[in-house]
């Protein structure tokens, strides 16, 4: 089993204005997106184009790719609107002193 880490890629203080939120988290490019007390991470990727999810719309617990309307689930990265078939992957995330960390594999 890899090696993990947290990293930290955002306060909680950032959500109240933007909703999800583009991070690194090491060599990872993520989305981390806040529903009620709840924060979802997955790759900032849609798995049709490559194109990245942090300017779509969280919706019903699913992110919307701004540019073909495929979704994906946030608590499990499940796509669950076509054009989209292939799932992205999640990542573990933990809110501590009023700052969102995603765990990622350590570099």
């Amino acid at each position: 089993m890899a090696a993990m880490r947290w990293i930290r890629v955002a306060g909680e203080a950032e959500f109240e204005t933007r909703n999800p939120i583009p991070a690194a988290a090491g060599f990872e490019a993520v989305v981390v997106a806040k529903i009620g007390p709840n924060y979802f991470a997955i790759e900032d990727r849609c798995s049709h184009d490559d194109n990245p999810l942090d300017e779509g719309d969280v919706e019903d617990g699913q992110i919307i790719c701004p540019r073909h309307g495929g979704r994906f689930d946030l608590a499990t990265g499940e796509a669950r609107r076509m054009p989209a078939i292939a799932p992205v992957r999640t990542f573990r995330t933990k809110v501590e002193g009023g700052a969102v960390f995603v765990e990622v594999e350590a570099e």
